[in-house]
């Protein structure tokens, strides 16, 4: 990537507030050349803190309200981090996340991995999610022309796991 960017926008289901996602990049990039190119969560919340600045409106500032999502969020984050060994090929343990998060009957939750895979909705979310994870990959490495030969291989793989996933 050459330059500075010419444009920002928010990802999909961020909630911007009304804050324009150009006007926090350019807060951030000021942050970054102030300090030497870096920027940290700290300085962001640091410098939003106060009300006139226009990140302030990213951030919950009711101490309450904010922990009660601190502690949703810490529970998503033990949902996530939850794994255990099991032996795929004999004499080969891999490590295996014990949940992932689906939506199911119109609620977002999480399942374990069995139950996922052995439901076909379920099923096709979870190789759906892999397959935007690959693409997450093939984006970000496409920046470097010397990364040309390992995108092919995660585009191939990416068809792969459709593939198998109809065969399932």
């Amino acid at each position: 990537m050459n330059g500075k960017p010419l444009r920002f926008r928010w990802k999909d289901r961020f909630t911007s507030n009304g804050v324009s996602a150009n006007e926090a990049g350019r807060i951030i990039i000021e942050l970054q050349e102030n300090d030497s190119g870096l920027v940290t969560p700290e300085q962001i919340v640091r410098h939003a803190c106060h009300p006139e600045n226009p990140l302030h409106r990213l951030f919950e500032w009711d101490d309450t309200k904010a922990a009660e999502q601190f502690r949703l969020e810490q529970a998503r984050n033990i949902l996530r981090s939850l794994v255990y060994d099991v032996e795929i090929i004999p004499g080969k343990v891999e490590e295996i996340r014990y949940t992932v998060n689906v939506m199911q009957n119109g609620q977002n939750g999480y399942a374990s991995i069995e139950t996922a895979l052995a439901n076909d909705d379920l099923s096709r979310q979870v190789i759906d999610e892999a397959s935007r994870y690959v693409q997450i990959a093939i984006k970000r490495l496409s920046q470097y022309r010397q990364m040309a030969k390992i995108v092919g291989t995660l585009e191939k793989a990416i068809n792969l796991l459709h593939e198998n996933a109809e065969i399932v």
